[in-house]
């Protein structure tokens, strides 16, 4: 079916999903829902032929490649990209030039911008907010209202919650959590098993994780 192929470089490919009449205004930017033309799996879930899909500004803001998919009323914009296996559900906005690849998932309410990515298995909900050039990936989760921007990275199993924020070159990794109105900054590193809460500021060079790290 002719509505079903994308021409990208000279090459017919078959179309996951096409854009359909229906659309909103955000941000100043026509967006449209997107609908699947074929059947196929993410995950537990199958998305069927025919079935509707969150809105995008573009083609170029979800891949046609992978099982990657935006669901529910969840919006991406601009030079934002979805591809591989990822996915972006509920009232979740990407924008900028953010990038939700590997198995990331971005629901909730979260906003991710600038030039922000979500990667590997890393999660990001609630009302979390991550732009700048922050990276959160492998198993990196961001819930409540917890903030992370710069160029602060959360990798390993580590959780950041509440109103918990992480910024400028700072690193979160292992299993390590920091939530409450914890801030870490600068270039301070937490890793192991460690929990930073309350009003905690770790900033600088500082450096905190449980003594197998060391």
């Amino acid at each position: 079916m002719a509505a079903s192929i994308l021409i990208k470089g000279g090459i017919s490919m078959e179309k996951k999903y096409i854009l359909t009449d229906e659309k909103i205004k955000f941000q100043g930017k026509t967006l449209y829902r997107i609908q699947a033309v074929k059947t196929f799996q993410y995950g537990d879930k199958k998305i069927r032929k025919g079935s509707l899909g969150g809105f995008v500004e573009s083609y170029d803001n979800l891949s046609q490649d992978g099982n990657c998919w935006i669901f529910d009323d969840a919006k991406v914009l601009d030079q934002a990209l979805v591809r591989s296996h990822a996915a972006v559900c509920d009232n979740a906005c990407i924008y900028d030039h953010a990038e939700i690849c590997g198995w990331g998932t971005v629901g909730d309410f979260a906003v991710v911008y600038d030039n922000a990515k979500v990667c590997g298995h890393a999660c990001v909900g609630s009302h979390a907010n991550l732009h700048g050039n922050a990276v959160v990936c492998e198993y990196g989760w961001l819930d409540g209202s917890a903030c992370v921007y710069g160029n602060a990275k959360i990798s390993g199993y580590a959780y950041i919650h509440g109103h918990g924020s992480v910024y400028d070159d700072a690193i979160v990794t292992g299993d390590a959590r920091v939530y409450g109105n914890a801030r870490i900054f600068e270039h301070a590193v937490v890793s192991g098993s460690i929990g930073l809460f309350g009003a905690t500021i770790l900033r600088g060079y500082s450096r905190v994780a449980s003594v197998e790290d060391f």
